[in-house]
């Protein structure tokens, strides 16, 4: 299963034993039916690092 994101961004490692993993662990959140964001929970898991990009 591939995910898009509303930006039309592919999410081709996220399938649907990720997504509810990272529900469970409360990394990201949704409201009201809108489409699911980082929560601060997950912003303070996530490591900083030196070069993101992959250069």
């Amino acid at each position: 299963m591939v995910f898009v994101t509303r930006d039309g961004l592919i999410l081709s490692d996220c399938d649907l034993r990720v997504l509810q993993s990272l529900r469970r662990k409360r990394l990201i959140k949704s409201r009201n039916g809108a489409p699911y964001i980082i929560s601060m929970r997950g912003r303070r898991m996530v490591r900083a690092q030196y070069d993101n990009q992959g250069i």
